[in-house]
């Protein structure tokens, strides 16, 4: 079985559907209109209440190309992560493991010591907790089917993937906040693939 199999999977991944499409919007929004993004983000003062849940989906101030570049990064992990980590986990395990990241990461943000006029946006944290998801599943898959997954073209841009997110995880890529807000994604993926170790074997295996 090659992760393709899993793809083929008949449920909707519609947990994953939703938040790609809400980034989307966001960044759509901000792009036409960018003072929204002063209503959208999550800043170090004075917050409407919107704001500690729309920081999720917009992707940065940045010049409007990079701001696109943004979000196309992050949809190449949230796409083909959150749909494996939906087929196998179901939806009500990924919309948890989203609203837990998204509780690490507010948390995190509010209450670590930032520069002033800091803030957070984009829903890369949680692409890096479903991508340890996804590199237990090609674990798992290995562990099964011996080394010929990995000369499959789906698990070869897997495994890109995974290292170009882990490569960014430096000083020089990312601050100290930001560090710390994708390591909370990579704490709350490992606590999941724990959690729900087993129907991850059971979903592999059926």
């Amino acid at each position: 079985m090659g992760l393709r199999t899993l793809y083929q999977k008949k449920k909707v991944p519609f947990v994953t559907i939703v938040f790609t499409l809400l980034c989307i919007t966001a960044c759509s929004a901000t792009y036409i209109k960018p003072y929204l993004y002063n209503y959208l983000a999550l800043f170090d003062h004075e917050n409407r209440t919107n704001q500690y849940i729309t920081f999720l989906f917009v992707h940065g101030n940045e010049p409007h190309g990079i701001q696109w570049m943004h979000l196309g990064m992050n949809l190449l992990g949230l796409l083909p992560f959150g749909i494996l980590a939906e087929k196998l986990l179901g939806h009500i395990r990924v919309a948890v493991l989203f609203l837990v990241e998204w509780g690490v990461t507010l948390g995190i943000f509010l209450f670590l010591p930032k520069d002033p006029g800091a803030n957070i946006a984009g829903i890369s944290t949680v692409v890096y907790a479903l991508a340890v998801l996804a590199a237990v599943c090609l674990i798992k898959i290995a562990k099964k089917d011996g080394r010929k997954i990995y000369k499959q073209p789906l698990t070869i841009f897997f495994l890109v993937e995974l290292l170009g997110m882990l490569s960014l995880l430096n000083p020089i890529a990312m601050s100290g906040l930001a560090l710390a807000l994708h390591a909370s994604g990579i704490a709350v993926g490992v606590l999941a693939a724990v959690l729900w170790n087993k129907k991850l074997d059971r979903a592999i295996i059926s």
